[in-house]
């Protein structure tokens, strides 16, 4: 199943209060916050080895996102309602689960905009985490969304690589479309196989503004490969192969060697 990443950062909160204007993810915080806009947040702090705190990252409710695209729109009350939805989500138990689960992980996998995901981190605890939070976000979701409209995301896959250029094909109807590598979501790796969800706004006046935000899936793993060649097909669900089958092989397939005396 694909889902929307169910927490956002600061930085993206300040792209979408203010889209394509530089401004700093404190000054954004601070004015929104002083509208009631905003959250608090969640502190995640990672431990390492010997148990010892390292560092420290920020996350917030990703109904936050929507709070804000409100706010800007100019529907003040509704973006309020959503804030407030976004503060109890964060001071759930499925939010301190998740935030255990972060904490807990090898490597800081919170990264400026956007959580980088690696097959290794999918141990099944923060999986679950992930999918428990996602669900009750989509749900506050759909019982603001007839009154607010807030749309729901289209999700699509990277399926080619190129130069400066990456293909997603849409996950409903297969349509493939073009894309900027670097309009992919920051700290984003243009993987094949790698999960977007994609959000288009009406901006009036025949403009429409894209935004590509991170997704994740879950239930994916890595199925078998044939070292000397690509991989071979699998077990897998087909969208989970043909992210393998479209990569390049990674160990050359070794040429016949000729022993002498055998023909």
């Amino acid at each position: 199943m694909l889902a929307e990443l169910p927490f956002t950062t600061a930085e993206a909160i300040a792209a979408e209060y203010k889209p394509g204007v530089r401004l700093t993810s404190k000054a954004a915080i601070r004015t929104l916050r002083s509208k009631s806009v905003v959250s608090d947040g969640v502190s995640i702090r990672p431990r390492r080895e010997h148990g010892r705190v390292a560092g420290g990252q920020h996350i917030y409710s990703a109904l936050n996102l929507d709070a804000v695209r409100l706010y800007r729109r100019g529907d003040e009350a509704a973006a309020r309602k959503i804030a407030e939805r976004a503060q109890a989500l964060e001071r759930g138990d499925g939010a301190a689960r998740l935030a255990k689960a972060l904490a807990d992980e090898p490597e800081p996998v919170v990264g400026s905009g956007w959580m980088v995901f690696r097959t290794s981190n999918y141990d099944g605890v923060l999986e679950k985490a992930l999918a428990e939070l996602s669900q009750a976000t989509e749900h506050e979701r759909e019982a603001m969304g007839d009154a607010v409209d807030l749309g729901r995301a289209t999700f699509a896959r990277v399926v080619k690589v190129h130069s400066d250029v990456v293909e997603l094909r849409l996950d409903e109807g297969g349509a493939t479309v073009p894309l900027p590598a670097h309009e992919l979501p920051e700290r984003m790796a243009p993987a094949v196989g790698s999960v977007v969800a994609l959000r288009w706004e009406d901006l009036g006046a025949g403009m429409t503004l894209l935004k590509a935000a991170p997704a994740f899936e879950t239930g994916a793993r890595s199925g078998p490969a044939y070292p000397y060649d690509r991989p071979l097909l699998g077990e897998e669900p087909p969208t989970v192969v043909e992210g393998i089958l479209a990569s390049a092989p990674t160990i050359r397939r070794p040429r016949a060697i000729p022993i002498r005396g055998v023909s």
